[in-house]
């Protein structure tokens, strides 16, 4: 879930939901493989906005696709100045988690690599014992 709060005063809170097990989309009166819906809501946490998106049985189920064509129909009757900010705010969220991604990453490579190093030091050690 993030929060997003836009400059003509409402704050939204959105949050997505996947569902890989499918279900039955009533809109469509099928039945669809993959799910994943966006929830719009309000400071009070009610609902102001849903969005769903499937993938049919020729589709492969992506969690970046789905949340942005669920989170486009979530937000389609806002005005559009709310909607860009809105829009700004979740690509701002994705680059901040790649790159927390990244430095998380590069720590555990870190620590990896000081621990083969500490091996290599305890085989020469044990050799030249």
């Amino acid at each position: 879930m993030f929060t997003v709060k836009t400059s003509k005063g409402p704050e939204y809170k959105i949050s997505f939901k996947h569902n890989l097990g499918g279900g039955w989309v009533r809109s469509r009166d099928e039945f669809a493989r993959e799910i994943t819906e966006c929830f719009l809501l309000d400071d009070d946490q009610e609902p102001l906005g849903m969005g769903l998106a499937h993938c049919s049985f020729d589709d492969v189920f992506s969690y970046e696709i789905g949340r942005r064509i669920s989170l486009t129909r979530a937000i389609e009757g806002l005005p559009r100045d709310e909607r860009k900010e809105i829009w700004a705010a979740y690509w701002a969220k994705k680059a901040a988690d790649r790159k927390q991604s990244a430095v998380a990453e590069f720590m555990r490579y870190e620590k990896a690599l000081s621990e083969k190093a500490e091996e290599l030091a305890e085989l020469e050690y044990s050799d030249t014992a």
